[in-house]
């Protein structure tokens, strides 16, 4: 069997992936419940527009890390940024 074909590596592949995708609509529930609970009725509205707005900027552009070229630029680029940034 080939390695590549196994449980395990497929396992190793989908848990990134699922918790990435877990993690965007997560922002939005906690951003929500935070800003519900500042007692102004603008924050809530202005916080649910700009997660409907980052959720479908996210969804649409995601085909494009699909393309490994692309894919390992912009993990070079990520990688050296939240280096910069310490």
């Amino acid at each position: 069997m080939s390695d590549k074909s196994s449980i395990k590596y497929i396992l190793g592949l989908s848990i990134p992936i699922f918790f990435a995708n877990l993690a965007i609509p997560l922002v939005g529930i906690v951003d929500t419940a935070l800003m519900g609970n500042l007692g102004n009725k603008s924050y809530l509205a202005a916080t649910s527009v700009a997660t409907s707005f980052f959720s479908m900027i996210f969804w649409s552009f995601g085909f494009l890390i699909r393309k490994p070229k692309l894919q390992n630029i912009i993990e070079k680029k990520l990688v050296a940024t939240l280096v910069a940034a310490k």
